[in-house]
């Protein structure tokens, strides 16, 4: 057997560690100053994003199974998951706070 068997072998072998449709991602569109806090996959002791935005700053995008995101002024931002825009009750991978 030589290594590139070994190689076929262990890719054949390996599962996929993502989970079917794998993450989501959340684009979140600042149309006015607004403080954020985002968590990605409950990782609530260490946020992914943190602080004030504003139109300036562009979109900021964010990808995992489960995004929360907190808003100081829910209007002042869009948030969209995977192109699409999320309503607030409806979406049970993005939270909206």
């Amino acid at each position: 057997m030589r290594p590139e068997d070994l190689a076929k072998a262990a890719a054949a072998n390996s599962s996929p560690t993502a989970e079917p449709g794998g993450p989501n991602r959340v684009d979140i569109r600042p149309l006015k100053k607004t403080y954020v806090k985002v968590v990605v996959d409950n990782e609530v002791l260490k946020p992914a994003f943190e602080r004030w935005i504003s139109p300036a700053d562009g979109t900021v995008e964010f990808r995992g199974q489960h995004i929360t995101v907190r808003v100081l002024d829910r209007d002042a931002v869009q948030i969209k998951k995977n192109g699409k825009l999320v309503d607030d009750d409806d979406d049970d991978d993005v939270t909206v706070e």
